[in-house]
C-alpha cells in the first residue's frame, strides 16, 4: 500500500485536475493560508481585507474542490451499498476463526526486559459458512467442520469464540455508507491510497452531536471507481461489547487498546466480500514509579480474534411456480 500526504486526487466528476496542484485534506494547511493572508493584508495596509480575516470568507479553491471530491464519493459509496442491499448474495465459503487469549508480565533487569507467559489459551474453529436472504433479512447459517485440529460436522453449529461475536460482515459498509444512513455522519476526507491497484479515498465518518447511531462505523478505504469498501478500520465507541470490556479494565486500573478492521479482499460482479475480519483488545498496567534498584512489572492480557474467508462458492436459488391443478 502507498499513499499519503503527497499524492493528489484523482477527478471523479470528469474535470481536467491542473496536474501541478496539491489537493491537500489537511485542515491545518487551509488554516495556515489564510493565516498568511491575513498578515499580508495587515502588513501591506489593504482596506478590503481585515473583515475577510474575521471569519466570514467565501471558500478557497482547494477547500471547494475537496467538498466536491467528498460529496461524490459519498454518492457513489450509497449507490455501492444500494447494488449491495438489492444483491441475491446466496454463497458459502470457508471460515477459518481463530481466538487467543494472552496474560505476560514483564520485568525490568539490568539486562534487559524479560517477558513471561503467565497463562494462555488459543482455540481454532472452521466453518463452512453459507449466506442466504430471506423475507426477514439476511440469514447465515454454519456448520462446523473442525475444532481445534479436530475434525466436526455439526449442521446448524453456533459461532463459539468468547470474547466478541460478529455477524453479516459483508454488510459493514452499509452502516456508515447507505444513503438512509450518511445524514447521521460528518465525513472527513483524509488522504488517497492505492490498495492492489486500486486507487483509493480514505474517508472517516463520526457521529453527527446528539445523534444516536446504532451501527458500526470509522475510517474506510473507498475505491474511486465506485466507492466500493475495500478496507474498514472501526472506531472502538461503536462497539458496545467492547466498550463494556474496556469499562472492567478501565475499573482494574489496566490501559485497554483496541484494533478493529475489516477487509474485503474477495469480488463477484462488482461486489467486494469479506477476506479478513480483526479484533484485537489490550488491557495493560501503567507504567508504573520507577523505585531505586526495584524491579518493574507490567501486566498485559491480549485478546484477539482472526477470521480469515475463502473458497468462495456462489450460487442461484430457484423457486418452482407449480401451476393449479385443473380437471380437462
Amino acid at each position: 500500500m502507498r499513499g499519503g500526504k503527497d499524492h493528489k486526487f484523482n477527478d471523479l466528476a470528469g474535470r481536467a485536475w491542473p496536474r501541478d496542484r496539491h489537493l491537500s485534506v489537511r485542515s491545518g494547511t487551509g488554516r495556515n493560508f489564510l493565516g498568511f493572508v491575513c498578515w499580508l493584508a495587515l502588513f501591506c495596509g489593504l482596506p478590503c481585507l481585515p473583515s475577510f480575516c474575521g471569519g466570514q470568507f467565501p471558500p478557497t479553491p482547494c477547500y471547494q474542490a475537496e467538498t466536491e471530491l467528498l460529496q461524490r464519493i459519498l454518492d457513489l459509496a450509497a449507490e455501492y451499498c444500494k447494488r449491495l442491499n438489492n444483491a441475491s448474495l446466496y454463497y458459502v465459503c470457508r471460515e477459518d476463526v481463530r481466538e487467543s487469549h494472552i496474560a505476560t508480565i514483564e520485568r525490568s533487569s539490568p539486562f534487559g526486559p524479560t517477558t513471561l507467559d503467565v497463562s494462555s489459551w488459543r482455540r481454532h474453529w472452521v466453518y463452512d459458512y453459507q449466506l442466504v436472504r430471506t423475507p426477514l433479512g439476511l440469514s447465515e447459517v454454519r456448520t462446523l467442520i473442525e475444532e481445534d485440529g479436530k475434525k466436526r460436522n455439526e449442521p446448524g453449529a453456533r459461532l463459539e469464540t468468547e470474547a466478541f461475536d460478529f455477524k453479516t460482515v459483508i454488510l459493514g459498509p452499509n452502516g456508515m455508507f447507505g444513503a438512509e444512513n450518511q445524514a447521521a455522519f460528518d465525513f472527513a476526507l483524509l488522504e488517497e491510497h492505492t490498495i492492489e491497484g486500486e486507487e483509493v479515498l480514505v474517508v472517516k465518518a463520526t457521529p453527527k452531536k446528539g445523534v444516536e447511531v446504532r451501527v458500526l462505523y470509522g475510517t474506510a478505504w473507498l475505491r474511486l471507481l465506485d466507492g466500493a469498501a475495500l478496507r474498514i478500520e472501526w472506531n472502538k465507541e461503536s462497539m458496545r461489547n467492547a466498550i463494556i470490556l474496556e469499562d472492567e479494565a478501565q475499573n482494574k486500573g489496566k490501559i485497554p487498546s483496541l484494533v478493529f478492521k475489516s477487509e474485503y479482499g474477495f469480488e463477484k460482479n462488482g461486489l467486494r466480500f469479506p477476506s479478513r475480519y480483526s479484533i484485537n483488545l489490550e488491557w495493560r498496567d501503567p507504567e508504573p514509579q520507577k523505585l531505586l534498584q526495584s524491579p518493574e512489572a507490567k501486566m498485559k492480557t491480549t485478546a484477539e480474534i482472526e477470521v480469515v474467508y475463502s473458497d468462495y462458492k456462489f450460487f442461484t436459488v430457484e423457486v418452482e411456480v407449480k401451476k393449479p391443478w385443473s380437471s380437462g
